[in-house]
Parts: C-alpha cells; sequence; structure tokens
C-alpha cells in the first residue's frame, strides 16, 4: 500500500482495534483473500473490497439469509455508483459449463447488469443462483475447510464464477440476497499512488494468465466465444 494508506490503516487498527495483515509486496485479490482466511475462526467470514460503501442492515441480512437456508455463501444486491443513482450492477445469475455442437462451452450472464432498480425491483427475492461477486460476499468457514483455499492461478479475472462453480460442484448453495443493498464506486479519479498496481492488476500478463488457468481448469477450448 502507498505510505499514506499504510499510515492511515496502522493508526485505525490501533484505535479500533482489527488485525491489520500486510505485506511488502503486490498480491493478487486471491492471494490477499487467502491471507485473511488463515487468520478466521468463526462460522462465517466476508470479503469487502475496499472501493465499497453499504448501506444499513447489509451484513445482518446477509448473515440471516445463510443461517436461514443453511448456504454456503450469499451475495447482496450489487449497485454500481453512487447509491442514490440506484443502478444495478448485478443481482445474481448463472455461470456454468455447457455444451454447444459439441464442444464445452462457458456462460456467465450477471443479472439486471446495467438496470435501474425501479425496472428490476417486482423481480428482486431471496433466491438460489449460480454466482455472486467478491465486492461483498459472505461465505460459510465450512468452504475453505472443504475445498481450500482460493485458486491463486486466477490473478485478475473469473475469480467469481470460478469460485461459485466449486462451491456449487461440492453440494453447496449460493444465495442472492436483496435485502443486502451495496454499491461499488470504480475509478475514475485514481490517485497517482495507486497507478503501478492499478495497472498491474488490470494488466495484460495477469489477465491472460487468468483466462489460461480457468481453461485449463475446467476444460475449455481456447476458441470458447465466451471466453
Amino acid at each position: 500500500s502507498p505510505p499514506a494508506t499504510r499510515r492511515y490503516l496502522a493508526a485505525q487498527a490501533q484505535a479500533r482495534g482489527f488485525r491489520l495483515l500486510r505485506t511488502d509486496g503486490y498480491l493478487t485479490p486471491n492471494e490477499a483473500r487467502n491471507l485473511g482466511i488463515a487468520h478466521v475462526t468463526t462460522p462465517y467470514l466476508v470479503f469487502l473490497d475496499n472501493d465499497v460503501l453499504v448501506t444499513r442492515g447489509w451484513l445482518e441480512a446477509l448473515l440471516r439469509c445463510a443461517k436461514e437456508t443453511g448456504a454456503s455463501v450469499v451475495g447482496p444486491l450489487y449497485f454500481i455508483g453512487e447509491l442514490e443513482k440506484q443502478m444495478v450492477h448485478m443481482g445474481g445469475g448463472p455461470a456454468h459449463i455447457f455444451e454447444q455442437d459439441g464442444k464445452r462451452r462457458f456462460l456467465e450472464d450477471p443479472r439486471f447488469g446495467g438496470m435501474p432498480l425501479r425496472e428490476v425491483l417486482p423481480g428482486l427475492r431471496r433466491e438460489p443462483c449460480e454466482m455472486v461477486e467478491f465486492h461483498c460476499v459472505l461465505v460459510a468457514s465450512r468452504v475453505f475447510q472443504q475445498l481450500g483455499p482460493l485458486d491463486e492461478g486466477l490473478k485478475s479475472a473469473l475469480e467469481n464464477p470460478d469460485f461459485c462453480m466449486s462451491v456449487r460442484r461440492a453440494g453447496g448453495e449460493v444465495y442472492f440476497e436483496p435485502a443486502s443493498v451495496i454499491t461499488y464506486l470504480p475509478p475514475p479519479p485514481l490517485a497517482w499512488s495507486d497507478l503501478p498496481y492499478f495497472l498491474r492488476r488490470w494488466g495484460t500478463a495477469w489477465n491472460r494468465a487468468s483466462l489460461r488457468r480457468f481453461q485449463e481448469k475446467w476444460d475449455l477450448p481456447e476458441d470458447d466465444p465466451n471466453l
């Protein structure tokens, strides 16, 4: 982290009493998540990106859904941009492998993406789904006891469907809980101090490596038009 961010986090950890984990080198998202997973001792954990804003009751709603349904993974209704705009980023959606013309194909389709809340509100309900995203997600700790750590070969992309498909393949359920609402604020603006990591995080090398890993892991051909 940049020096100013490092100092701020250290001060907040001391003032608020949370454990701060830090490395001296850049981490991929799944490397960072695995670093945190190793310290979890509770029945559930939450992944929450640092560009996310939450709404009142977001965590209680996710936890309530997990306990009432037995779900292994629960995701909220995801907005994008300022909360008052109420623009949906996704509300669950399909993520699976299918066969077409004798070839394995991948389908990922975030539901309601780019639609205003008022247009999708009648269709929002708690229900099983195939994928949620790491912007914000509650996970039962038993998932990692069963599956092990997140795949660090996925450096910058496809970690959402990979995780959710792995959970479902192992017999777990993924749920969408619209009573929990969050939004994420993508750049711009972007601080100059964040630029070195931003370019690596979304750079060609990590993207290509992630794509190759996903294709190999799920036995997908290189000519899959959905990748």
